[in-house]
């Protein structure tokens, strides 16, 4: 199913939150396919910024 489809089916569903989902969706539907396709990843600041706050955490009380 296309992704396309999918927005139509579900833009009107009759669960409130699935709708709200679709909707949302529609509405960033560009930032979503350049996120996908893009070759380009936040990962290793990420996982920089984790470390971090295990750190911090491991770390309180002392």
């Amino acid at each position: 199913m296309s992704i396309k489809r999918w927005f139509k089916r579900y833009q009107f569903h009759v669960c409130d939150a699935v709708s709200k989902i679709a909707k949302t969706l529609i509405a960033r539907e560009q930032a979503l396919l350049d996120t996908i396709v893009s070759p380009l990843s936040n990962g290793i600041m990420e996982g920089t910024n984790n470390k971090i706050k295990l750190i911090k955490k491991r770390g309180f009380g002392y």
